[in-house]
Formats: C-alpha cells, sequence, structure tokens
C-alpha cells in the first residue's frame, strides 16, 4: 500500500482545490488509517513512506498529513521517536517541514519547531550546494 499511495502522491494534484476533486482510493485508505489504526501502525507507515518517498509533494504529505496527525493525537508518546529518527535520517527530517501545530500540545509543538530549525540549518546549504551543482 505504501508504494501505491505513493504512486499517486507523486506530483500536487492539479485538481486538489477543485470542488469536484475526488481523492483516490488509496488516499482514503491512508487518510482512514490515520483515524483508525493504532498509532504504533501509523508510525511503521510514516517510517516506510518517508524512506521511499522521493518528492517535495511526498515528503509535504508525511508530514502534513501522517505525522501532523500522529503528534497531534499521540505527541507524548511519539514526540521522542520523532526526534531519535530525525537524527539519523534525513529523509525522514524532510518530512518534518511544513507542520502546524494541529491538536500538538505546546510542548510538543515546540520540539517539532527545534526538530525543523535543526534540519533546516544542518541540511539546507547542502540542499543548495547540491542544486547549484547539478
Amino acid at each position: 500500500m505504501a508504494e501505491d499511495w505513493l504512486a499517486v502522491n507523486r506530483e500536487k494534484p492539479e485538481t486538489l482545490l477543485d470542488d469536484d476533486y475526488e481523492p483516490s482510493k488509496v488516499d482514503l485508505i491512508v487518510t482512514e488509517m490515520r483515524f483508525d489504526a493504532p498509532p504504533e501502525k501509523l508510525w511503521d507507515f510514516i517510517l516506510l513512506t518517508a524512506s521511499l518517498a522521493e518528492t517535495d509533494w511526498q515528503f509535504r504529505q508525511i508530514g502534513a498529513g501522517m505525522i501532523e496527525h500522529l503528534l497531534g493525537w499521540n505527541g507524548e508518546i511519539y514526540i521522542a521517536l520523532v526526534e531519535k529518527q530525525a537524527s539519523v535520517d534525513a529523509k525522514f527530517g524532510r518530512a518534518l517541514l511544513g507542520l502546524n501545530q494541529y491538536m500538538m500540545t505546546d510542548e510538543v509543538w515546540a520540539r517539532v519547531q527545534t526538530l525543523e530549525e535543526k534540519f533546516v540549518r544542518e541540511n539546507c546549504p547542502k540542499l543548495m550546494l547540491n542544486e547549484n551543482n547539478s
């Protein structure tokens, strides 16, 4: 399912903001999973999709969709795991960019913002350098 979800979320849909936009079946399943699956299953799905993601849109969907939801509902339990993963996995850290506070406590949100700042400080100069050398 992870590969199917990533395939349909490779790029932002052109019709996303249209009144008649219809998400794909796999998008609906993943959205439902955020609410119905145990948080450890969502965490496993986040780790898998982050490891396979390639595009900015995919990383944004992982972060603003799944990680934001996980931390909004289970932040006190999962923030330490998120911090640990972000410290060893730049792809995962990239998914943390652009999150909103959603239902996160102020404490969890402050820790997310610290992770975002650290990721930008450590990786964005490298990303810009790589883009300039392409």
